[in-house]
């Protein structure tokens, strides 16, 4: 049982963090090399090398923390946190940065719980998706919030954000439905009665366990609506063709 909740947890993670959706036009071109530090002063380079905690650029260390945007030549890269730097994925009238990293959770697999061979660490793949309006210089995590804030009302991608709202409302209230559902199995498993019975509460239990978590998945999905809307004011996805 613990295996498979955290098995369905990290796949709700995964869910909620995977780009599914083209967002904006592809990044085909690259600016030259330079550094933006937070004072705003902007350095053209010819040689570049990234350290854990700095950036080496023409003999100089630069601390990545005074940095807020950098270009390698290959990518544009925007500060996030500490020596975090998110990578501009595409073009738009609201660009898309991202930040990859690898999640990783421990669980046990074996016979003997006390035995240390039988824990199994594994790593997810997840990635953060930032948003830009024009050349502003604050990075928006994709949020229903932010997306409201940066798509009007009569905006075609605004459709999606409706679509949002409903999936949001029918989440909970299936999640509401497995909740009753598993409580009622346990209650059942709970009272002093015939073993085919308890069994039985044993089945509601688990049924409920799943339409509760399926719930989940399905609001953790929802984040793909949140990307057809940026697609869709952007002029990249066309719901027409899926």
């Amino acid at each position: 049982m613990k295996n498979l909740l955290i098995l369905i947890l990290s796949t709700l993670l995964m869910a909620s963090c995977r780009i599914n959706i083209p967002m904006g036009t592809k990044i085909t071109t690259h600016p030259a090399p330079y550094i933006k530090t937070k004072d705003n002063k902007t350095v053209d380079v010819t040689e570049m090398k990234e350290k854990n905690k700095k950036i080496k650029a023409d003999g100089k260390d630069y601390k990545k923390a005074d940095i807020i945007e950098y270009s390698n030549g290959q990518g544009t890269f925007k500060h996030i946190e500490k020596t975090a730097f998110a990578v501009k994925h595409w073009e738009g009238d609201i660009n898309v940065y991202t930040l990859s990293s690898e999640v990783s959770s421990t669980n046990f697999e074996g016979v003997n719980s006390s035995s240390p061979t039988g824990w199994k660490t594994t790593s997810h793949h997840v990635t953060n998706i930032y948003l830009q309006k024009g050349d502003a210089k604050e990075l928006l995590p994709l949020s229903y919030k932010n997306v409201v804030r940066l798509i009007p009302k009569n905006d075609p991608g605004y459709k999606y954000i409706i679509k949002y709202n409903d999936t949001k409302k029918k989440a909970k209230l299936i999640k509401f439905i497995g909740l009753g559902i598993m409580l009622a199995g346990i209650a059942v498993m709970a009272a002093d009665v015939s073993s085919g019975v308890t069994t039985l509460g044993g089945v509601g239990m688990l049924g409920g366990l799943g339409v509760f978590l399926g719930g989940g998945i399905k609001r953790a999905t929802n984040n793909m609506n949140l990307q057809k809307a940026i697609g869709k004011h952007n002029g990249v996805y066309d719901d027409d063709k899926k």
